[in-house]
């Protein structure tokens, strides 16, 4: 990011070094990398998005108009990626009509692959079923595993088994039904359907299965409850086809316990990650063994865990441990973890009911009152936005961690921008 940074600003003065196709591609790869490591904490147009690096790739964008190549399939398709890693749909989707001839599958894939990662799986199943399918272009004999698997996961997210259905008989048809990639995504797309049969049918017919799609079947048993098969199919895959459970898999099989109130067991799994299979574990096995601490009334030794893991306790790990406290009515925890949670994030309105909702069952009705006054003085409302997502989206006033005003311009810097015309924005974006 900074060298190419420093080519525009060296072509600026005229000196021969303007990037490329390629260099341009490089920038938003690079960008749509970094994005994946920032929080999204920032709201535009009622969605979190994530605002240091979308800034940066809008004047990369800026840069590429300038430079004539957003009509280069592979720039644009990186620029939907970009986008799609920032958290704008909106900008991944503009980015994407804005090509002048018709898009390829490369293009079509990034577009989806947006749209499924961030919650909007439904407009990706709408775009290719009502768009792309009835295409007159030679697009649909081009698809490829990728692609599919794309559209795979979207059906997944949204619980479309009839599209799912749909597109694992496209994907026969193009003879991919068993390539390694799109058997683990169907495989995957059945669970989470709740389809268990078919995905045991498709597991059973395929001619190899790997650790991805032993995790994909054994994570459909978690969350169907179905923990003898979960205990069994892991024994299977570490005694049959000789494979050794990963972190996902442990996800899977933690949860499994916890679900079951199997604390002992699910005690025993933990430890023998790192000690039988060498799996060092990371934060959400840790958050999975503070939730079969807590959904079995160890309430002591969930905040154990949670103060003593190698990792700083993030808001999934007190929450948990509130929730917990919630479930078996402990005031005494229950506010520790408030309190920590008011440290880390004091917006979010459910911190706030789930600590009043405790006082409440213990008749505490002058602390639930305290709770509420808290939740007052930080605006933590829950406000319903129209954006034909169906989710909730809270919005407070405040920015923890930096000031306000500053974070306010630049949302609407990057607002305005986006209402701009091209070479609008070419000009603004390419002075910053």
């Amino acid at each position: 990011m900074d060298l190419f940074f420093r080519m525009i600003q060296d072509g600026d003065e005229e000196s021969h070094c303007s990037p490329d196709g390629r260099v341009f591609m490089a920038a938003l790869k690079a960008c749509s990398l970094l994005a994946t490591k920032e929080e999204a904490t920032d709201h535009i147009g009622g969605k979190l998005v994530k605002i240091d690096h979308l800034e940066k790739g809008m004047r990369i964008h800026a840069g590429a108009i300038k430079a004539g190549f957003c009509n280069d399939s592979f720039v644009a398709s990186a620029l939907v990626d970009m986008y799609s890693k920032c958290g704008s749909m909106e900008d991944a989707r503009r980015a994407f009509e804005s090509m002048k001839q018709p898009p390829d599958v490369v293009l079509w894939t990034a577009l989806m692959q947006g749209y499924a990662e961030s919650g909007e799986a439904d407009v990706a199943l709408e775009m290719f079923f009502g768009r792309m399918i009835h295409s007159s272009d030679q697009t649909l004999l081009l698809l490829d595993p990728p692609f599919f698997s794309a559209l795979l996961r979207a059906c997944g997210s949204s619980g479309s088994l009839k599209s799912g259905k749909k597109l694992h008989g496209l994907a026969s048809q193009c003879g991919l039904e068993c390539q390694e990639l799109l058997a683990n995504c169907l495989v995957d797309l059945y669970c989470k359907c709740g389809s268990i049969v078919e995905a045991e049918q498709l597991f059973d017919a395929l001619p190899a299965r790997t650790l991805v799609t032993w995790s994909a079947l054994i994570a459909g048993y978690s969350r169907q409850g179905d923990t003898d098969s979960v205990f069994q199919s892991v024994w299977r895959m570490i005694h049959d086809d000789g494979l050794r459970p990963d972190g996902v898999t442990f996800v899977s099989i933690l949860t499994a316990c916890s679900h079951a109130g199997l604390t002992d067991r699910g005690k025993s799994y933990f430890a023998s990650m790192p000690s039988r299979f060498g799996v060092a574990p990371a934060m959400e096995h840790y958050i999975c063994l503070i939730d079969i601490f807590g959904r079995g009334g160890e309430l002591e030794a969930a905040v154990r865990v949670t103060e003593t893991m190698p990792f700083e306790a993030n808001v999934l790990a007190w929450r948990t441990v509130l929730a917990a406290s919630r479930k078996w009515k402990n005031a005494a925890i229950g506010r520790r973890a408030f309190n920590a949670l008011m440290l880390l994030d004091r917006r979010n309105a459910s911190h706030y009911t789930l600590m009043a909702n405790i006082y409440a069952s213990l008749e505490m009705w002058e602390e639930q009152n305290e709770v509420e006054m808290m939740r007052g003085e930080a605006r933590a409302w829950k406000m319903v936005v129209d954006d034909n997502s169906g989710l909730v989206h809270s919005f407070v006033a405040g920015d923890a961690g930096r000031h306000p005003q500053s974070r306010e311009s630049r949302r609407e810097m990057v607002a305005k921008l986006k209402d701009l015309d091209s070479s609008s924005v070419l000009r603004g974006a390419v002075s910053c």
